[in-house]
């Protein structure tokens, strides 16, 4: 759940400063690329496959994102408020079974060590991007 709410802010934070999807995918595949140390047959299998899985998981955020804009205009009850919320839940929970599917798909290419450590990696990207984003909206000091 941690995990989705970092992506789900990412993607906020990146929205936000103007800097496209396909962008942040392109430079989160560099940076893993640089520290996961796939052999050539892994990385042939893999990163079309994690494409793959940032292509879906792009659409999940963009289907999600309509449906909130849709929704909190029209939220007067609270019966509206808890149906928004099923719907946040809803989304949080296909990102999770959309990421359970692919970490399959990962374990049948590479060995569990890997998979662990490409998450460990995905989420040090994660938090540096989400730090870089924060610190274009301030001042810096000179």
């Amino acid at each position: 759940i941690a995990l989705v709410a970092v992506l789900f802010l990412v993607v906020h934070y990146a929205s936000a400063q103007q800097i496209g999807y396909k962008e942040i995918t392109d430079k989160r595949i560099e940076y893993i690329a640089q520290r996961l140390e796939l052999t050539s047959q892994e990385a042939e299998k893999f990163w079309p496959l994690f494409r793959e899985f940032h292509a879906e998981r792009e659409k999940l955020g963009k289907a999600g994102r309509a449906d909130d804009k849709k929704s909190v205009p029209q939220l007067s009850s609270e019966k509206d408020f808890e149906n928004a919320i099923n719907q946040m839940l809803d989304s949080k929970m296909q990102q999770t079974l959309l990421m359970k599917k692919y970490n399959e798909l990962y374990l049948k290419i590479m060995p569990p060590s890997k998979v662990y450590k490409l998450y460990l990696i995905d989420e040090e990207f994660n938090k540096q991007l989400l730090n870089q984003l924060k610190g274009q909206g301030r001042p810096r000091p000179k």
